[in-house]
């Protein structure tokens, strides 16, 4: 995005607020969790629509919760958010490969 596309999302989030920029989060994540289901169902065969289809909804709605994850970081800014969020990704990210992968090898 540009700075002025980022620019009208910081606009959107002052002009609702933290709650409703919140409960929009909520339901963009609802929407994307049917869109993986559905992607799922597709690559087994199980719904009309194709496999290119439902990933397309994938990106559109990863585009929607990318979005309000923008909108509540800027919202939440005062509280040096970025960088909790980076130690806990990297916290998460070391936990989830050791389950992954030292698990498998202990097998």
């Amino acid at each position: 995005m540009t700075e002025v596309e980022f620019k009208k999302v910081y606009e959107i989030a002052d002009e609702l607020g933290k709650e409703e920029i919140l409960l929009q989060l909520s339901e963009e994540c609802a929407e994307l969790i049917q869109a993986c289901l559905k992607y799922r169902r597709a690559t087994k065969g199980l719904t009309p629509k194709t496999e290119d289809e439902t990933r397309d909804n994938i990106f559109e709605e990863l585009a929607d919760v990318m979005l309000n994850i923008e909108q509540n970081i800027y919202l939440f800014r005062e509280c040096d958010i970025r960088n909790q969020i980076k130690d806990v990704q990297a916290f998460k990210a070391d936990r989830w490969w050791r389950r992954t992968f030292i698990s498998q090898n202990e097998a």
